[in-house]
């Protein structure tokens, strides 16, 4: 029993080590399909026998064969968008915010795409690399001026391809906040909990320094900012720092400043119940922000997920009922190469079937913003909507691209010159 269970839990380690693979590289590169075959019908085995024996060998993989959808399986990881709840239903609720906002969301888009980039030895001031003896992450601390007024970004870069984040990433097992948190009854995601945690001294000290070389930063706004585990961990500072019954070198600076922000982008789930940014008098005005693109795995990864896409990806492809009997039909290889998504569904084309998706213990954190390729309009139109975790629950999202900081900060950048000049994004 021991043994199969050890068996059982290293096929997932290895299932969830292609994801995060496919994650941390290039989507153009090709995509080992019976690799992840193999792995994910040794994991149906764990779940479907009980009585499996220990030594009992795993199915074998399926003879070396062109994968659906041209060589280098290419399509296998946006296979998602092939089923009929790949996509949210039109009409959701505009997303409608005021020019500063949008201000606030540039700026932080940038951010957290420069920050992937190391600064060079002149440009080091409020950089910070990451400590992976002490779990901490990389973040830069830069100082703007937006209309007049001061504005700290603290920027948290994201996962790189390399064990420590790895094990961050995969960290899914909720833990308590105690100490972290008021609400210390809502766990959270233990592996961004210990970033966080071990980055509160790094992040105050730099803050304090900032102000102390010039007392002008004293009453400016200050926001957090970062993409994927980035965001996350940006998401768990904020909430921190903003703690009422929470002392530490980072919640007795908040009230230095006016403001205090977060804005995050394809950000995983991160606690049981969703965070949200506390009413406090005149914070009410604090924005936290998590923008999300239609088909981002990400913002669903959990566990369960990810061997529920797992397995997706090896299921054949569903049919489709309609004008049209298969999706890669209508869309050219370049496309699915590309950033963009397949383009949404004609009336004529109706979804045969939708993926089961497993309940997931983790919620998003924030307000959700939804970027996505407006409905039933031909041209590539961007809209953002508004988005709640019960509607995130009920989707499967799949394409790596849809995860690229670059692709937000297009879309982001498109909104806000779309809300400054009253024209349409396309």
């Amino acid at each position: 029993m021991a043994r199969r269970m050890n068996q059982g839990a290293a096929f997932c380690d290895r299932v969830a080590a292609r994801v995060h693979e496919m994650l941390s590289r290039d989507e153009r590169e090709p995509v080992d399909a019976d690799r992840i075959e193999h792995l994910v019908r040794g994991i149906e085995l764990e779940e479907e026998r009980e009585d499996w024996v220990a030594a009992q060998p795993v199915l074998p993989a399926r003879p070396q064969q062109q994968p659906e959808g041209g060589s280098g399986g290419i399509i296998n990881f946006r296979r998602t968008w092939m089923y009929q709840n790949s996509r949210l239903p039109p009409g959701m609720v505009p997303f409608v915010a005021y020019l500063p906002t949008w201000s606030l969301a540039c700026r932080a888009a940038k951010a957290s795409l420069d920050v992937y980039s190391r600064p060079h030895r002149n440009q080091r001031e409020g950089y910070s690399d990451a400590d992976p003896k002490h779990g901490t992450k990389a973040f830069v601390i830069k100082s703007q001026t937006v209309d007049d007024r001061k504005l700290l970004v603290v920027a948290i870069r994201g996962s790189q391809k390399n064990r420590v984040d790895w094990a961050i990433n995969f960290g899914f097992a909720p833990k308590q906040p105690v100490g972290f948190l008021d609400d210390e009854g809502n766990l959270c995601h233990a592996g961004f909990l210990e970033v966080a945690r071990a980055m509160i001294g790094t992040v105050a000290a730099q803050l304090r320094r900032h102000i102390e070389q010039d007392p002008a930063w004293a009453g400016c706004s200050l926001m957090f900012t970062g993409h994927s585990a980035g965001g996350a961990v940006a998401s768990l500072l904020y909430m921190h720092m903003l703690s009422r019954t929470i002392d530490s070198d980072l919640t007795v600076l908040a009230g230095v400043f006016r403001r205090v922000h977060c804005v995050t982008f394809g950000t995983p789930p991160l606690s049981l119940l969703p965070l949200q940014a506390p009413r406090n008098g005149h914070k009410d005005k604090n924005q936290f922000l998590s923008f999300c693109n239609e088909g981002d795995l990400v913002v669903r990864a959990d566990w369960a997920y990810i061997k529920s896409l797992a397995k997706l990806i090896a299921a054949p492809a569903p049919n489709h009922t309609g004008g049209r009997h298969r999706l890669r039909e209508r869309v050219s290889r370049q496309k699915l190469q590309g950033d963009a998504p397949p383009p949404p569904p004609s009336k004529t084309i109706k979804y045969a079937m939708r993926w089961p998706v497993p309940d997931g213990s983790l919620s998003a954190a924030g307000r959700m913003v939804l970027l996505r390729q407006k409905p039933n309009v031909r041209s590539r139109v961007v809209e953002a909507v508004q988005l709640t975790d019960g509607e995130l629950r009920g989707v499967v999202f799949g394409d790596p691209a849809m995860h690229r900081m670059l692709v937000y900060k297009q879309r982001v950048d498109d909104l806000a010159f779309a809300a400054v000049s009253g024209r349409d994004v396309g």
